[in-house]
């Protein structure tokens, strides 16, 4: 609930997570994915998953995996 609240307060909601979070419920499920401006994450994001927030103007930024 701190989360969505904070959010509301927000001008842009932007995550930073690892990949993996993708396959598993969590803070990108917190919000509708219209919402989020942005997204920073490793480069093992599921194409689709990627095209799909894209395709909703979601910037995805992605660094190297090791």
């Amino acid at each position: 609930e701190a989360i969505r609240s904070m959010a509301e307060n927000a001008n842009k909601i932007i995550i930073l997570t690892e990949s993996i979070k993708f396959s598993q419920q969590g803070v990108v499920t917190q919000f509708k994915p219209e919402e989020i401006a942005a997204i920073f994450t490793d480069d093992h994001i599921p194409e689709g998953k990627k095209q799909f927030l894209q395709n909703l103007n979601t910037k995805i930024y992605t660094v190297p995996c090791e």
